[in-house]
């Protein structure tokens, strides 16, 4: 046959009587050969080893070549569809899922001369980035240091008894702790908006009264205070902070006193021990979260509950004998049987004993039962004997040698004391009350901010007593005063988490993280990486984060961060993508000043009788505006004189909250920028 190619076809024809046409001519092009097609990648592609990584945003091209009739269609498909698409043009992958692909092509030529389809096997990668500011309790705690105390109030504990306490509670995953003994050091560590809660764990709260207005004002506008105070010094500025009156308070020295705290926040329902003084106040608007009972005397038990676990079945005979002891012999008091026809069962009391005593069967289970002993005319005697014994559907028999029962107050019962086998669950005494109840736990709103008044040393308490359980205490009071959500602000620390999660394959990354100017990176408690970069190795669907803290500019604004990340391939970090966030500021210091400037001047006109109060506030605030405060002394000296105006204001009896809450943050970047 002829070869591929062109040629020329010349032909003509002759009739009978051999007349001959002219020749004419025809060019042919023979093709045999299919299309030769090509597939390429732009964009976000790399060839690690054997793997081609692409992404959603790969823009996929196709290119066909035949150099004799021409190629006239282009086809594609993914993995194993059953039809072919036409290629019209470059496309991409999103409609994939991620992970490995196999994209088949093909082309065809104009004498429908069919290319052999090939295949090139792809991984689809994701990475998503994201960037949360979160909320979490940043806790500054003060306690002084107990081997500089001198006289009755020096504990007897120290100073790294104090810190394992404190790092039991708060030393957890997700809490950033710090503690300082010094007042200086806490003063300067409040204002520097690091933290978002306080702690005050001591004999007295000795600040003076400015800077217990300050700490105040940082309650006022969002951060939490916890004081476990025991002394006598508790300074009335705080009493609307805790919803307590501190007037009369006086410490009581008893050594232990029973606590009872109620579900709340801070606990769940429990009974402790409060060790060492205990600071008696009043309650005042705060909500009661535990209390000091009231001193009572007990005249004697009424009743006991006790249960007795133990396997019961349908058919298995009970009985419960109550005896008590006369010299070397016993008496019978009380004796009930019953027949277990059913499950659950009782209550049973077919005799109602004698004036000794009474037993009666209160419920049984599957699990064991529950019974009383009770005296119906006064008081339980000082000593019983309590036997019992489970007569078994074949036979057998389970019984309990009789246990020695001593239903006294001296005996000091209560739920959940083991008397043999037998748990009480509920004691009955008769006691009279000789004083009052003491608020020991309470909680409180003050504006923006919680708050939570230990009236106990829980330091002592939790060395004394319940250590773990006087620890947790402090652990939940974390998470009741964490403010209601992050926020970012002018002159404010935020935390940063960056969330970053692998799709399609496992990866080897490099993120970077770029701030804007306007942000700076400050290393904080574990938080200390410089430069701000993460190696990663993470597996498919697998996700990470890391965290640090940032202060912003005391601007207005919209600005942000870069997260960039880079693919580690064959030994090089190859730039894969750029995420950004950016985080809007409003209310920088100028802001605050003006708008409070401004509304001051409008409240003249609605409170015309402190109008002339009203403006000599205003003044000052310009004034305190104009300072130059090239020193720590003058920067002090202004921070002062804004928490007396916020003094001033909350004396006047005109409504200027609003007014507080401006100067409330004006004075929140004054402290930071200190």
């Amino acid at each position: 046959g002829l070869p591929e190619g062109e040629h020329l076809i010349e032909y003509r024809s002759t009739d009978n009587v051999y007349n001959s046409e002219d020749v004419k001519a025809l060019t042919v092009v023979l093709d045999t050969t299919p299309p030769e097609t090509s597939i390429g990648f732009e964009g976000q592609s790399y060839l690690d080893g054997e793997r081609l990584l692409v992404s959603r945003q790969t823009e996929v091209s196709l290119s066909a070549s035949d150099n004799l009739s021409g190629v006239a269609a282009t086809y594609y498909r993914f993995d194993d569809e059953n039809h072919w698409r036409t290629y019209h043009g470059v496309f991409n992958l999103a409609e994939l899922d991620y992970g490995r692909h196999a994209i088949h092509f093909r082309s065809i030529d104009n004498v429908d001369n069919d290319e052999a389809a090939k295949a090139v096997e792809v991984v689809l990668i994701g990475i998503e980035v994201d960037t949360e500011v979160l909320n979490l309790p940043r806790v500054l705690v003060w306690s002084e240091d107990p081997g500089t105390m001198k006289g009755k109030n020096k504990p007897s504990y120290s100073l790294d008894d104090v810190r394992s306490v404190v790092e039991e509670a708060l030393g957890v995953p997700d809490v950033y702790l710090t503690m300082v003994t010094d007042k200086d050091a806490f003063r300067k560590a409040f204002r520097s908006g690091i933290y978002n809660m306080a702690m005050i764990v001591n004999h007295d709260v000795p600040f003076d009264a400015v800077f217990l207005r300050e700490l105040r004002e940082g309650v006022h506008r969002g951060m939490g205070l916890l004081v476990s105070s025991w002394g006598k010094n508790v300074h009335p500025i705080l009493q609307d902070v805790f919803g307590l009156d501190f007037n009369g308070s006086m410490s009581m020295d008893e050594q232990q006193r029973p606590l009872y705290l109620y579900d709340s926040p801070l606990s769940d329902e429990q009974s402790l021990t409060a060790q060492g003084r205990i600071l008696k106040t009043r309650l005042d608007g705060g909500v009661l979260a535990g209390l000091v009972p009231a001193e009572s005397e007990c005249s004697g038990v009424r009743g006991l509950e006790l249960s007795w676990p133990v396997d019961i079945a349908k058919g298995d005979r009970l009985t419960v004998t109550l005896s008590v002891p006369k010299g070397k012999k016993s008496v019978l008091v009380d004796e009930e049987q019953v027949l277990v026809d059913t499950l659950p069962a009782g209550p049973v009391n077919q005799s109602m004993g004698n004036t000794d005593g009474d037993v009666a069967i209160e419920a049984i289970d599957s699990g064991g039962v529950r019974f009383a002993v009770s005296a119906p005319y006064g008081y339980l005697e000082e000593e019983y004997l309590l036997a019992m014994s489970i007569t078994r559907a074949d036979g057998s028999k389970t019984t309990l040698d009789p246990i020695t029962l001593t239903p006294t107050c001296a005996a000091n019962l209560c739920p959940g004391t083991m008397v043999g086998p037998f748990e009480v669950t509920r004691v009955d005494e008769d006691r009279v009350k000789s004083g009052e109840d003491m608020p020991a736990a309470v909680l409180s709103r003050y504006g923006e901010g919680r708050t939570a008044f230990l009236a106990y040393n829980i330091i002592e308490s939790a060395l004394q007593t319940e250590r773990s359980a006087h620890a947790a205490l402090l652990t939940r009071a974390a998470a009741y005063l964490l403010p209601d959500e992050a926020v970012t602000q002018p002159g404010g620390v935020s935390l940063l988490q960056t969330n970053i999660k692998v799709r399609g394959a496992e990866l080897d990354l490099k993120a970077v993280e770029s701030l804007d100017r306007e942000l700076t990176h400050l290393p904080l408690f574990d938080l200390t990486r410089q430069p701000l970069q993460w190696r990663l190795h993470l597996q498919d669907e697998e996700e990470t984060s890391y965290r640090y803290f940032v202060r912003f500019a005391d601007l207005e604004g919209l600005f942000g961060k870069q997260t960039a990340i880079s693919l580690l391939i064959n030994g090089d970090y190859i730039l894969f993508d750029r995420f950004d966030e950016g985080f809007v500021l409003v209310n920088d210091s100028a802001t605050l000043l003006h708008k409070t400037t401004a509304r001051l001047e409008k409240k003249k006109t609605e409170y015309a009788e402190c109008s002339d109060q009203l403006e000599e506030l205003r003044l000052e605030l310009l004034a305190i505006d104009a300072l130059p405060l090239t020193d720590d002394r003058e920067k002090e000296q202004a921070i002062d004189r804004v928490v007396q105006v916020i003094h001033q204001i909350n004396g006047l009896s005109a409504d200027l909250s609003d007014v507080r809450r401006l100067l409330g943050q004006y004075l929140r970047i004054m402290e930071a920028s200190e």
